[in-house]
């Protein structure tokens, strides 16, 4: 109790004597010497008061938004191709916080001398991936031969009905491990048909960057119709 006292009595003390300096100082006076003793401290307080408020309205941002599907961008191209799903959203009349939400990284450097060295997969990917808020990943063949060794893809064969599957019948993908030509440390995963070829469709020739552009669906179940519908609206966008 002692202890507080005192450091109290040397706060008001302190603040006591700053004020008789102001005091007899004009205004300019005084933002010249709080400037000059004081704006190391003031510029970390704005700091950490812009990061509070910035961390706050992302999070009220984030509960806000209703995602119907989760996609996941990784082709040779950053372009998060907002425009694209903007006029898919309106197509499905989405709601005003229903949205797709879409997440951009590259996994790998289209220079194949670096495969295998030169990943920069966006480390969010294993963290989405375990909370199952992705969906659908289109991605290039390097993304994609990653994606194989971990098992984590739907035969789309099997998956796809109804509509959907009419339309992706010509152009689903047979994958198979290609043991002569592995690289190292590659596992090998049963063969099927785990992507579909969307190279030749709007969105495809807008991030294709030579290596392909390429549909793949991971294990959902609650969102397997948004998931097929949104499939439908790519390849009818020829």
């Amino acid at each position: 109790m002692d202890s507080t006292n005192k450091s109290n009595g040397k706060v008001r003390t302190f603040l006591r004597t700053e004020r008789d300096k102001l005091r007899p100082m004009t205004w300019n006076q005084r933002f010249s010497y709080l400037w000059e003793y004081y704006k190391f401290p003031a510029m970390l307080t704005a700091f950490v008061l812009f990061f509070v408020i910035w961390i706050a309205v992302a999070m009220i941002s984030g509960l806000s938004q209703d995602p119907r599907l989760y996609c996941y961008l990784s082709t040779g191209t950053e372009d998060p191709c907002t425009e694209w799903f903007d006029e898919y959203e309106q197509s499905r009349g989405y709601g005003k916080h229903e949205l797709v939400k879409v997440t951009s990284g590259r996994y790998a450097s289209e220079n194949a001398a670096l495969y295998g060295t030169g990943y920069t997969f966006n480390m969010s990917y294993a963290a989405d991936l375990t909370a199952h808020t992705i969906d659908t990943i289109i991605c290039d063949q390097y993304t994609l031969d990653y994606l194989l060794q971990t098992e984590t893809l739907d035969d789309l064969s099997t998956t796809l009905n109804g509509t959907a599957a009419e339309m992706a019948s010509d152009d689903l993908v047979w994958c198979e491990f290609d043991a002569e030509n592995a690289q190292e440390g590659e596992i090998a995963y049963t063969p099927g048909y785990y992507a579909l070829d969307i190279s030749d469709t709007a969105l495809g020739r807008q991030i294709d960057c030579g290596n392909g552009v390429y549909f793949t669906v991971i294990h959902i179940d609650e969102r397997l119709d948004e998931v097929q519908a949104f499939l439908e609206y790519i390849l009818a966008q020829k």
